[in-house]
């Protein structure tokens, strides 16, 4: 299980943002939670995990029980490049999972997609990754960028590995 976690900034510097005996608390008071940084690290029975992309934000939320983080990378990614710049790691800070970007389900989204295959492009991307009340419940969920100026939100079951529900989709 996971102790604490840490954001990174651009000099190094790391501020606490999750300690596991507050955890729950934190995410029935908030209705909205992420971390943004230059790097998260995070600790595990004593051991130090460290995550970053060169010069560039990531996003990422621990899962609801703390056994895992899950962590989006930039468009701009090398190592982790779209439609698949999502990871979800164990709490030791193993690669559990590369998430690839799901089909699209808003009406919006399915109008983008048709657009790109009719032109034959693919841009679309995981933008950031949060942890969001649904009908009084936390759960994961992930903005999908789509053609740079559009999104879609899709809630994700960690345990069942399945994208579920859109809860909007707009300009971005």
């Amino acid at each position: 299980m996971i102790d604490h976690i840490y954001t990174i900034s651009q000099d190094g510097r790391q501020e606490l943002v999750v300690e596991a005996n507050s955890w729950q608390e934190l995410i029935e008071d908030k209705s909205f939670f992420y971390m943004e940084g230059y790097g998260i690290r995070w600790t595990s029975n004593g051991k130090v995990v460290t995550v970053n992309e060169d010069g560039y934000r990531i996003f990422a939320v621990p899962t609801i029980d703390l056994k895992q983080v899950i962590v989006v990378y930039p468009y701009s990614s090398v190592r982790y490049s779209p439609p698949e710049n999502a990871v979800i790691y164990s709490a030791e800070g193993s690669i559990q999972k590369q998430l690839s970007v799901p089909k699209l389900i808003s009406v919006l989204g399915t109008d983008k997609e048709n657009f790109m295959d009719n032109h034959g492009i693919y841009d679309v991307h995981f933008m950031s990754v949060s942890i969001r009340k649904f009908n009084e419940i936390p759960v994961v969920c992930f903005d999908i960028g789509i053609m740079r100026d559009w999104m879609e939100s899709r809630m994700y079951s960690v345990d069942k590995d399945v994208f579920g529900d859109c809860l909007a989709s707009g300009r971005v």
